[in-house]
């Protein structure tokens, strides 16, 4: 399985710019299995990811999973 484009971003962090935790973000594929998920973080060097939903929620935004 291919994630062509994943981000890694910093969450959770405090108001004093440490503590960040490294979060692999791309778009979902509602084909992937759970191991395809979690092969995502594993290649991005972080200890998790979030998926990107194509939908939209009431407000614009995006569903994450």
């Amino acid at each position: 399985m291919s994630w062509p484009d994943v981000t890694v971003v910093d969450t959770c962090v405090r108001r004093d710019g440490r503590g960040a935790s490294p979060t692999a973000v791309t778009d979902d594929d509602p084909a992937a299995t759970h191991a395809d998920r979690r092969a995502v973080a594993a290649a991005a060097g972080t200890s998790h990811a979030a998926f990107l939903d194509p939908g939209r929620t009431p407000d614009g935004g995006r569903p994450v999973r």
